[in-house]
């Protein structure tokens, strides 16, 4: 028999499940990957879903800038090298710092602008620069990739130099003083190309050995920015891991991440990390954004010789993700103060080195849907692999294409 009533009762109970499963996706979701650490010996203070996988965003320009670093520290190219934009450089999409033809770039400027503008373009330049010393194309024009070697000068006469030195004499250029990282007008401009993305893949090559080295287990780099890509990804234990790294090993050249702004040429850079201004004792580091990651940020803090750092991942807003970075340094200070919870070596030991390839639905969460690489005012259930797409697009449940999405890498938006 079946009674008005009676299907009235299914309906309302039908619906009441859907609302209860709801209700526990959503409780889920608020749960974001983060982690607080001790910078002055890498141990962990807190940690909640930190070997989640996760989309870095703009987090991704900290590996390139510790490379640059490296490259610095090596010999491999100095802060006053000139460097030349290719068009791969300068057709990334925004955020932009505006890199013209044949407008030379110091590799100084370069890292103000990548850090504290969150320039996509700039970073490429870079990762194409650098990735120069480490890859060169044989006589058959085929591209040649050894990052440990020419990392440490195994590389005909003059290692690295000898490589770049190789470049230039191939084209024509002279030898400038600073030394100049490019490719100036080359007699042909098809072959330039093909040795910048020979160089950039170096580059990257070299992104994914330093993450094994650094014991960022579950780490994947497949561009130097952070531009959306569906195999890039890294975790919140990972990204305190380089934090650390960046600390311990280049102190020197921390100011770049405490810059609340720079001028680079005529122009004047400010940063996108609100809580430089914000809050007591803010020094670094870095904030991204694309829509199938949300609002990522490392944070870092010094006060009273205590300095942490925190890891938020996927917050729905700047005002959220900052907020709740700061609630997480507030109470790594107060903690590392007088004890760290667990020692240093225990920073890698629960991480993961599991399969690293982001499964349906592992991203899950409110994230904003995007247009023209803005978050819009509405709101709706994405996946790993939504992200926004490309002029009056939502976001959508495919891998997207880095060409038709604007980045909002390190704004606060």
């Amino acid at each position: 028999m079946d009674l008005p009533w009676l299907r009235t009762i299914r309906h309302a109970g039908f619906a009441a499940l859907i609302c209860v499963a709801m209700a526990a996706m959503t409780s889920h979701a608020r749960a974001q990957p983060a982690i607080v650490i001790d910078l002055g010996n890498g141990s962990t203070i807190f940690a909640e879903e930190a070997d989640r996988l996760w989309h870095p965003a703009s987090l991704t320009k900290l590996m390139t800038a510790y490379l640059a670093f490296e490259a610095i520290r090596d010999g491999r190219i100095s802060l006053v090298a000139e460097l030349d934009p290719s068009w791969n450089a300068r057709s990334q999409p925004a955020v932009r710092y505006g890199l013209r033809k044949d407008r030379l770039m110091t590799l100084d400027d370069a890292i103000k602008a990548m850090i504290v503008r969150s320039a996509n373009d700039v970073s490429v330049l870079i990762a194409e620069s650098i990735g120069a010393t480490l890859s060169r194309l044989d006589r058959w024009g085929r591209c040649q990739i050894d990052v440990a070697g020419a990392a440490n000068g195994h590389w005909g006469s003059g290692g690295p130099a000898g490589v770049v030195a190789e470049h230039k004499v191939r084209h024509g250029l002279d030898h400038p003083a600073p030394p100049r990282y490019g490719y100036g007008a080359p007699r042909f401009e098809a072959e330039a190309r093909h040795e910048r993305l020979c160089s950039y893949r170096a580059f990257i090559a070299h992104m994914n050995l330093t993450a094994g080295r650094l014991g960022m287990k579950r780490t994947v780099f497949r561009n130097s920015n952070g531009l959306p890509d569906q195999e890039q990804v890294t975790t919140a234990r990972d990204m305190g891991i380089l934090a650390h790294a960046l600390v311990r090993d280049f102190p020197a050249h921390g100011h770049y991440f405490s810059l609340a702004e720079a001028k680079v040429g005529r122009r004047m850079l400010t940063t996108s990390n609100g809580l430089l201004l914000t809050f007591e004792g803010a020094d670094g580091m870095k904030t991204g954004f694309i829509c199938a990651s949300g609002y990522n940020i490392v944070a870092s803090a010094t006060r009273n010789g205590a300095r942490v750092a925190a890891v938020v991942l996927g917050a729905r807003s700047s005002g959220e993700r900052n907020l709740r970075a700061m609630k997480l340094m507030e109470f790594g200070l107060a903690r590392s103060a007088w004890r760290s919870v667990v020692g240093s070596a225990e920073l890698n030991r629960y991480g993961s080195s599991g399969d690293t390839r982001l499964a349906a639905g592992n991203i899950t969460g409110r994230i904003r849907a995007c247009v023209y690489g803005r978050p819009s005012k509405r709101t709706s259930s994405s996946s790993s692999s939504g992200t926004g797409t490309s002029r009056g697009a939502r976001a959508a449940n495919t891998a997207p294409r880095p060409s038709a999405v604007a980045q909002r890498g390190g704004r606060n938006n």
